[in-house]
């Protein structure tokens, strides 16, 4: 990254890359109040844990996971989509955002939100026919967005609290 602030483009290469394991509790608020959370585990590649007090989604890989509600566990796959938690999994992994790649940002700033060194980057695009502005903080060490706030909505935020970024430990050949 060069000069004082990175391009877009650099944060979105960093927002994309791959995520070290991860542990963290992702709040959405509504009205500036709770609505809903959940904690995670992710491994950084594709397996999940994700609690949000009603639904447990266990996912050890893309094409299968296991859902518990009320007592019940169900398993889904392998070979089958089961879309599940997706507002938690977009801030924590954001190459799951469909239209990231024809978004367009800047980065505005850096601060430090939640105990986490922040890039703040306003983007228009992220959804399909919506030039609706986001900001979002996005974690300068892992690419996480630590928070997201659309600004036509008032109070309505999604933040990754509690981030614990681990490390990767792979055979030496």
């Amino acid at each position: 990254m060069t000069g004082e602030l990175p391009s877009f483009d650099e944060i979105r290469e960093l927002m994309v890359s791959r995520k070290p394991p991860l542990t963290a509790r992702v709040v959405q608020e509504r009205a500036e109040e709770p609505d809903r959370s959940a904690s995670v585990i992710y491994d950084g590649v594709n397996a999940w844990y994700i609690d949000d007090g009603t639904t447990v989604e266990l996912r050890p890989a893309e094409d299968r996971a296991v859902l518990i509600e009320e007592g019940e566990a169900e398993r889904f796959g392998p070979g089958m989509d089961v879309y599940v938690h997706g507002w938690v999994k977009l801030s924590i992994d954001p190459r799951r955002m469909a239209y990231l790649e024809k978004a367009s940002g800047s980065v505005v700033g850096r601060e430090v939100l939640l105990g986490r060194d922040c890039w703040i980057v306003t983007v228009v695009g992220l959804k399909s026919d919506d030039e609706v502005e986001f900001t979002l903080h996005v974690d300068v060490e892992s690419g996480v967005v630590v928070r997201t706030a659309r600004e036509d909505l008032s109070g309505e935020v999604l933040e990754v609290r509690e981030l614990r970024l681990g490390t990767v430990h792979v055979p030496e050949r």
